[in-house]
């Protein structure tokens, strides 16, 4: 457990009249903590307990204050249970990996709690660090055991410290939910993580599923991608980048994987600006396929979590993405379509990533003249179109995008009929075989609440299950907007550039 893990540490308050309890917890998926069943009084009505949380090792105010949680899973053969809570602001993208790997004798073992022995004070707690050997257990069992280095001499200093993460090779393989009396103070009882994965709610809950999926399918592209001859000079570069990290190709793909966003661009940007002139162009174009594939795998899962959501609830007609950059809506969608995000090159070093398959935008098959005004009064009006329930004109410019030879033979509601039919088809084909999918991005403040658009938006959702239609939430925040050009600024120097010279 390194300090970056120990960082997100998680104090946990509960209280119910007289009764109270304390204990520790990890974040394990966006919105969700991990932590002891048996400290969050389970005996005590959900309504009459009050849960509270609090990152404890953050230095700034906004993320140490204490904030409500609730359970929304528990296990009491495994003596573990799941909160949900509003994470930080500047946290929602930071958890712990969980893994299903069984354990053996021959591991080491590293945590922290905020345990009694770490105490600043009578009123001031600490955190403190446990290691020691891994003594696994049959299949069958819920506990294993954790042996303890420079055990404290007294059973009182291990209080608050049930719930604390397991950590072997910094993926989390347990908590920590009991001292074993048989060992006085030298070992730990901890519930295994691969038996919590095991049930299908657990995964549910945390998501695990999905976010499993997307990262398996991004490690075989990117593995693949560093094998390739043009990446050679890449790797080794990449790995110094990244810490020191193995140069084996799959390997460099999980440390990507692994490391937080603004990591992996500074690495990359990095390794890029290290590569003689020669090397540097043709490395770049390797560096744009693995950010498409990597960033809608490591981009914050609870905007991919909440929008997908929403997206399901009855009656909704528009994805609501927590973004106000448009490359970031862009990842947003990938994540949520599983696939890569695709991004137009860049017309100068100054500009941030447009996304390549955003409508309307010019088709890789173009326009005639009719074609590129249609295309223009979209980009303008869209939201004005649909509010006066002008479908037609938006099905003309699919038409015209998607099957231009054949809607120039249109000429009667029939007709549209079939080419309706042929622009799915053509949707259905790019999404399969090559991993495209096409949105329309709405202005919140131009489409009513009620009303036409909204009759006009479900009409072409029904016509076309394939197309999206969004709206970037925060477009006019500009502490959103701030936020967001520093954290994609390197974006502008690593992707493809139309204009490399600067003015």
């Amino acid at each position: 457990m390194d300090e970056h893990e120990k960082n997100l540490l998680v104090e946990i308050f509960v209280s119910a009249g007289e009764r109270e309890s304390s204990l520790t917890g990890y974040p394990i998926a966006p919105g969700r903590i991990l932590t002891a069943r048996h400290g969050l009084l389970p005996d005590v009505a959900s309504k009459a307990r009050r849960i509270e949380v609090r990152w404890h090792e953050q230095t700034d105010p906004a993320s140490r204050r204490w904030r409500r949680a609730c359970v929304v899973w528990e296990s009491e053969p495994l003596d573990a249970a799941v909160l949900m809570c509003r994470f930080p602001a500047g946290l929602r993208d930071r958890f712990g990996l969980p893994s299903d790997e069984p354990l053996d004798d021959t591991r080491r073992w590293s945590g922290a709690g905020i345990a009694a022995a770490g105490d600043q004070g009578p009123t001031a707690t600490g955190s403190y660090d446990f290691q020691g050997r891994v003594y696994s257990a049959a299949s069958r069992k819920t506990r294993f055991s954790l042996g303890i280095d420079d055990a404290c001499d007294r059973h009182a200093w291990y209080e608050g410290a049930s719930g604390m993460p397991v950590f072997i090779d910094h993926r989390l393989v347990g908590i920590a939910v009991a001292r074993d009396p048989a060992a006085p103070t030298r070992r730990f009882e901890a519930s295994p993580m691969r038996h919590m994965l095991a049930d299908a709610d657990f995964r549910r809950v945390i998501g695990h599923d999905a976010r499993l999926a997307r990262r398996d399918a991004a490690l075989d592209v990117l593995t693949q991608a560093l094998r390739a001859t043009r990446a050679h000079a890449l790797c080794p570069k990449l790995r110094d980048a990244l810490g020191g990290a193995s140069a084996n190709p799959e390997k460099l793909a999980e440390a990507l994987l692994d490391c937080p966003l603004e990591g992996v661009l500074g690495a990359l940007d990095q390794t890029l600006e290290e590569l003689p002139q020669d090397l540097a162009q043709p490395a770049r174009e390797t560096v744009a396929m693995i950010l498409s594939e990597l960033l809608p795998a490591i981009y914050d899962p609870s905007a991919m979590a909440g929008t997908a959501q929403r997206g399901a609830q009855p009656g909704a007609w528009c994805l609501d993405l927590p973004a106000g950059l448009r490359t970031a809506g862009e990842i947003i969608m990938a994540g949520l379509r599983a696939r890569p995000a695709h991004f137009k090159p860049l017309p100068d070093r100054h500009s941030f990533p447009e996304p390549r398959d955003l409508l309307p935008s010019a088709p890789d098959e173009g326009f005639d003249s009719d074609g590129q005004a249609l295309a223009q009064n979209l980009e303008d009006d869209l939201a004005n179109l649909l509010g006066v329930g002008r479908i037609q004109a938006v099905e003309s410019f699919l038409g015209r995008t998607f099957r231009p030879e054949r809607e120039a033979l249109v000429k009667s509601d029939r007709d549209r009929t079939a080419v309706r039919g042929m622009v799915r088809r053509e949707l259905q084909t790019r999404a399969t075989r090559e991993r495209r999918s096409y949105y329309f991005l709405l202005d919140p403040a131009a489409v009513p609440a009620h009303g036409e658009a909204i009759a006009s938006i479900k009409t072409l959702k029904e016509h076309y299950p394939e197309l999206d239609f969004a709206m970037l939430i925060y477009a006019q925040d500009l502490d959103i907007l701030g936020r967001e050009e520093a954290r994609f600024l390197p974006l502008r120097y690593l992707l493809p550039c139309l204009q490399e010279a600067l003015p």
